[in-house]
């Protein structure tokens, strides 16, 4: 819902953009890039320092072992969140059938994934299956979108938000060792 709420907002000007502007498309294309990595990195940040507290929380001590497995999941919020704004920027520059393609394409990887690795790691297996899923179907769509518009050095884009939800992240665990509710 939140990749949703915050491309909802870019959306419009996106559209209005592909129309008129290449250049003011690929800086809204940018800004919302920026925007969506650092709240999937931060929140991915936070379910992973958190996990066992979440659990806790959530579930109670009995589930407490699928911690590791959450971890690798919420690993999966930045990609899923990533893509979004690849998702309406496709929409917004009519190339919404290259969807299909990301789609698919995650879909056969994760199968793939999910017949070699349950049987020996489980839910583990599982896990990393869908996060690699996640991670094909944003490399695949960022890349196409970067056929059609124009290529963002995605490690000049990520390397801030980055570094900076990890130290948001780290400075409340550290504060946070005791009780869960602050």
């Amino acid at each position: 819902l939140i990749p949703i709420s915050l491309m909802s907002g870019f959306f419009p000007s996106l559209s209005r953009s592909a129309e008129s502007d290449s250049q003011l498309l690929i800086y809204k294309y940018e800004k919302a890039f920026k925007l969506v990595a650092f709240t999937s990195i931060f929140l991915a940040s936070m379910c992973i320092v958190f996990s066992h507290k979440i659990i806790m929380l959530l579930y109670g001590k009995e589930f407490l072992s699928a911690a590791p497995a959450f971890q690798i999941l919420a690993a999966s919020l930045i990609f899923t969140m990533l893509f979004s704004v690849v998702d309406f920027t496709l929409v917004a520059v009519n190339r919404q059938n290259v969807l299909f393609l990301c789609f698919l394409a995650g879909l056969v990887i994760k199968i793939i994934l999910d017949f070699l690795l349950i049987p020996s790691y489980g839910y583990m297996g599982a896990s990393v299956a869908a996060l690699t899923g996640y991670v094909a179907i944003f490399c695949i769509g960022f890349f196409m979108l970067s056929r059609y518009l124009a290529f963002l050095p995605i490690h000049r884009i990520i390397l801030k938000p980055a570094f900076a939800a990890g130290l948001i992240a780290i400075c409340l665990y550290k504060f946070n060792q005791g009780n869960m509710y602050i």
